[in-house]
């Protein structure tokens, strides 16, 4: 859709529920493609500024052709011509743009296809179908023979009725001659297919899935270049339609670099189609730890101290999605009856505001500390996780530390404010970066010794590991 952006679309637009009555209009894609929509329409048509209107169809008059439905328009200002008091022109912004016809609203489950195309995937897909020889008949002249075989797809059944797909495609001229730059590329897709058609906001969820997974295996963001969606009465595996939709960024293309990477598709090798598999079943059981480390990645620019505690507050929360069950009480009957107990056992004579926040805070008592939940960590990857935390029991402590200066300003002997402008708060924040990586390589289903082989191509693990992260009391 690169013809698109940048470009003044003119159209005719109009409300599902009066498709008789149009509005001129003009609608422009800029930065992240943030749709801002123009309307030509007669006083009170539309409501007044603020107001939102779930979805708007148009048929744009361009020599492109297309029907589009736009979701969530905003009324964001007006214009009032005096020599035209019966004509307005409204200003509106647009979420979620979807071309290839007019449908209903984003919550309508109607999509049984995504092909996405995400920044980081050419790079994470580090093979190629690209093949050739050049030769030189003559001192003069130069030639070359190329072939590009596409590379074989995977298809990987996932849990009710989905299924995940890796395939390419060659783009560039069939055909050329006098040209001075020739540009061949091979393009890389994730394609989703489901027996139960789910709706864009669905779209969006499982467009994060895989973001995510990206942002692990290259360690930055991954942003969405392209959606493609196949609709109802398409071809399978044809994904006409084409979604625009916030934070979109084509031109996002890291650079990036092996000794950098936590691990490429051939790093994974026989176990490809299980980490996947796993991949889609864990950020179902971990949703919020996983997204709030991958959050860590888009701000670039955040202090050290705030990075930290992100992914402290991620290991938390990591273990407590993945381990409920782990508690010292046998089972949770038990817990709720001495809990009751407890709170029976408060004195009637304190003030009611007073009984209430004890009861409150009672209702976690019993469960696991920060200082356990590491340690369960820890203990699921002992080899990876020693070459980086080699006092066990001594680093968990210091981590709770840190947190609780962090959340309340704990009392500690080694953690004040000086400690997070000295080199030991840098190295720390890596650490326990690799400490969240490493636990979600673990529940990946990928053995310890697995985990530590991938490592060894990371040169910021090889560094990290023989850097002192607490200083001498």
């Amino acid at each position: 859709m690169d013809e698109v952006i940048g470009k003044v679309l003119k159209g005719e637009f109009w409300l599902p529920r009066e498709p008789t009555k149009k509005w001129l209009g003009t609608l422009e894609f800029k930065s992240g493609y943030h749709g801002e929509l123009d309307l030509q329409q007669i006083e009170g048509s539309l409501s007044d500024p603020g107001f939102q209107l779930p979805v708007l169809h148009g048929s744009l008059t361009n020599h492109y052709g297309y029907a589009v439905t736009l979701y969530n328009v905003i009324i964001v200002g007006k214009q009032r011509y005096l020599d035209r008091p019966d004509y307005d022109l409204l200003s509106c912004v647009t979420n979620h743009v979807l071309f290839g016809g007019n449908y209903g609203p984003e919550t309508d489950p109607n999509i049984y296809g995504i092909q996405l195309q995400l920044s980081g995937l050419a790079n994470w897909c580090d093979s190629s179908g690209f093949g050739g020889e050049a030769m030189s008949p003559t001192p003069t002249e130069f030639a070359a023979e190329l072939s590009y075989r596409p590379k074989p797809s995977i298809e990987i059944e996932l849990p009710r009725g989905k299924r995940l797909g890796f395939s390419t495609s060659f783009s560039g001229p069939m055909l050329f001659k006098d040209l001075k730059r020739v540009s061949l590329a091979e393009r890389d897709f994730i394609e989703l297919l489901f027996d139960h058609p789910i709706s864009i906001e669905q779209v969006m969820g499982e467009t994060l899935v895989w973001q995510t997974f990206l942002g692990l295996a290259l360690r930055r963001a991954s942003y969405i270049t392209q959606i493609r969606l196949q609709m109802p009465g398409d071809p399978t595996g044809d994904f006409r339609h084409i979604l625009f939709t916030p934070g979109s960024n084509p031109d996002a293309n890291p650079r990036v670099l092996r000794r950098d990477v936590l691990f490429f598709r051939s790093t994974l090798g026989s176990h490809l189609e299980s980490v996947l598999a796993n991949w889609n079943s864990l950020y179902e059981k971990a949703d919020k730890a996983i997204q709030l480390f991958a959050g860590v990645d888009y701000q670039v620019d955040a202090f050290y101290s705030t990075k930290l505690l992100s992914y402290l507050q991620c290991l938390e929360v990591l273990h407590r999605e993945l381990y409920p069950e782990e508690s010292p009480f046998p089972s949770k009957d038990i817990w709720q009856k001495t809990l009751d107990t407890l709170r029976k056992a408060l004195p009637e004579e304190l003030k009611p505001e007073l009984r209430s926040e004890l009861s409150k805070s009672l209702g976690f008592f019993g469960q696991m500390t920060l200082v356990q939940r590491l340690l369960a960590l820890y203990d699921r990857s002992p080899t990876s996780l020693s070459q980086l935390f080699p006092d066990r029991e001594g680093d968990m402590k210091f981590l709770k530390d840190i947190r609780n200066y962090l959340t309340h300003y704990g009392d500690s002997k080694v953690v004040d404010r000086n400690f997070f402008i000295s080199r030991h708060a840098l190295i720390l924040t890596l650490k326990c970066r690799f400490f969240l990586e490493i636990a979600l390589l673990s529940e990946l289903g990928l053995t310890d010794t697995k985990i530590k082989e991938m490592l060894q191509g990371c040169d910021e693990y090889l560094w990290v590991k023989r850097e002192i992260h607490r200083p001498t009391p």
